[in-house]
């Protein structure tokens, strides 16, 4: 708050929009328009960005922070200055490499924005709302972008809340729940998370030491074997509630890592170990403690959290069977992403969602049934590259894969980018196995009515549209025509 007040006062100060942590990415733009030669104004503009995942204009911020320092006899501030715009570039071109070697299929839909242009999804979702209430019209992202928004606000708010430090300087007490609020903004809809402030890991940091200091979880580096052998004599001295909520911690901080790890460090790897950890832990204690009541038992174990968990841990195992340059890991990944998006499909076919609202069903139920679906497209699509077929055999498994992503449509909103992705998806492998011109037509008038909605959502700004998306939408819906001409 001091900066702000002090911008209030001296609105021509550059240092002290430099140093404003709150709404960085803006306030850093505007200190560099006052003053373009302030080397750590620049050097912000490239964190915010980095922070977003726009690396290449974060990439131009920290290579013109660089040519704002002089060119020798630095001082020792400014070589420090140096070596961070130097390790900003490098990270950034990294992330920018990895991302670009993804393939599309496993990671669907992620959302960039620029704070200084683009109105956020999550904004435009809570504003839709009152609306969707008013008409109590279901088919919308919005239901589940907004809570989750409710949630991750909540949490970033808990986390900036005052905290008690020790002698050292840690922190040790203050408001608890915010990992809470985080992981469950993450169940329903991981599009709402984004990294707001360059000193967001810091607050998370702090956040996690005052929640260990509350709920004395197990060690960050206990395995789930340790925690399912340990629990039962635990409960035996401290009572069920202490050690639920040591649970808790633990298997919501490993969702969370896990979380970070793929979007923010890009490690698959350590993203499906984290999220293999949290399952292991939900299906054990739901399994041996299922006769405890609900209201006791907590929300972990209960069936829309854990199928919550589980649609994120498929994405985990798509990302670690993508990047991988082991062959018998990636096989290994493939076939269980087969029988987890199996599982799945067929244990919410079997549920009861009569008594869910509009956000859960989509979040808990839908939305996951359609993610297993689209892994299971995924699944056909790899398993090409590992196995020997005629061209007859390689056409009925991108039709299987084609069919698949067809059916995943029906577990997103029409407004949902996943919804007008996986159409995308659908119609691409029908062309490459040669379906009907008819059944063709059908993805691509599907993806005519879709698009609009998903724009007015998902890309409210020049800065949110994915252009390599865009122009494969674009070349989708110029079949039309011609498909017209051949059903």
């Amino acid at each position: 708050m001091k900066y702000t007040k002090a911008i209030a006062l001296d609105e021509k100060n550059a240092i002290l929009y430099a140093n404003r942590y709150t709404e960085a990415l803006a306030d850093a733009i505007t200190a560099t328009q006052l003053d373009p030669t302030y080397s750590k104004a620049w050097g912000r503009v490239g964190d915010a960005y980095y922070l977003v995942a726009d690396y290449t204009n974060s990439i131009d911020a920290y290579k013109t922070a660089l040519g704002t320092l002089p060119k020798e006899n630095l001082s020792p501030a400014e070589a420090k200055q140096k070596s961070q715009y130097e390790e900003g570039i490098k990270l950034s071109q990294d992330m920018m490499d990895r991302t670009n070697t993804l393939p599309a299929e496993a990671n669907p839909s992620v959302t960039y924005f620029n704070p200084m242009t683009d109105r956020a999804p999550w904004i435009v979702a809570r504003e839709m709302i009152t609306e969707l209430v008013r008409d109590n019209y279901a088919d919308s992202s919005a239901w589940t972008l907004s809570n989750a928004y409710h949630e991750f606000s909540t949490g970033v708010q808990i986390m900036r809340s005052p905290k008690v430090r020790n002698n050292q300087g840690v922190a040790i007490l203050g408001a608890t729940g915010a990992l809470e609020n985080l992981t469950n903004s993450l169940i329903s809809n991981e599009r709402a998370f984004h990294l707001d402030s360059p000193n967001w890991p810091q607050l998370f940091e702090d956040q996690m030491t005052v929640e260990e200091c509350h709920y004395k979880p197990w060690p960050v580096r206990v395995s789930p074997s340790q925690i399912m052998a340990q629990a039962p004599e635990r409960v035996q001295k401290e009572g069920w509630r202490p050690v639920r909520m040591a649970i808790t911690m633990n298997v919501r901080y490993w969702i969370m890592k896990g979380f970070v790890d793929g979007m923010v460090a890009d490690q698959p790897a350590q993203k499906f170990e984290q999220f293999r950890n949290a399952i292991t832990v939900l299906r054990w204690g739901a399994k041996i403690w299922k006769d405890i009541p609900r209201e006791d038992r907590g929300a972990i174990f209960e069936t829309t959290f854990i199928n919550g968990v589980r649609r994120l841990y498929l994405d985990a195992i798509m990302d670690h069977a993508s990047t991988s340059t082991d062959v018998q890991d990636r096989l290994a990944m493939l076939s269980l992403l087969k029988t987890e998006a199996q599982d799945l499909i067929k244990d919410i076919d079997a549920g009861d969602t009569s008594q869910e609202s509009i956000g859960s069903l989509w979040a808990y139920h839908k939305n996951c049934w359609g993610n297993a679906h689209a892994a299971l497209g995924y699944y056909h699509v790899q398993q090409l590259a590992f196995t020997h077929t005629t061209a007859s055999g390689r056409k009925d498994q991108l039709r299987t894969a084609g069919k698949f992503y067809l059916k995943a449509t029906d577990g997103y909103a029409t407004d949902d980018q996943s919804h007008t992705w996986y159409l995308h998806c659908a119609l691409e492998y029908m062309i490459k196995s040669d379906a009907p011109a008819s059944e063709q037509l059908q993805v691509v008038k599907r993806l005519k009515v879709a698009l609009p909605k998903m724009k007015k959502l998902w890309w409210a700004g020049a800065g949110l549209v994915d252009k390599k998306k865009e122009k494969k939408y674009d070349a989708d819906l110029a079949l039309e025509p011609f498909l017209e001409m051949s059903a």
